[in-house]
């Protein structure tokens, strides 16, 4: 993958958006972060999305039903589907 902090240390325009005018090392070291991750921004958007809390549908107290991938399970209420990670999110 090619590095957009590469194109700014060769000086090159990047597209959409050019950080060699802002002149804060900080927006550089933040994208070299996020490109360090190796992760695509569809990649990115299904993990914020994964990471917001959802409410689980419950039944009879005890068994509940994760919004995300549906799968159902039971007993202890966690913060996270132990199937997909999905954050839950309860009224308690």
């Amino acid at each position: 993958m090619e590095r957009l902090t590469q194109w700014i240390d060769e000086g090159k325009a990047i597209p959409r958006v050019d950080l060699r005018r802002c002149g804060h090392e900080r927006c550089t070291t933040q994208l070299a972060k996020y490109e360090d991750t190796g992760l695509t921004p569809p990649e990115i958007m299904k993990l914020k999305e994964r990471d917001t809390a959802k409410a689980p549908e419950e039944f009879d107290g005890y068994w509940f039903k994760c919004p995300s991938c549906g799968n159902y399970a039971g007993g202890l209420r966690g913060n996270f589907c132990h199937v997909c990670g999905q954050r839950l999110k309860w009224e308690d």
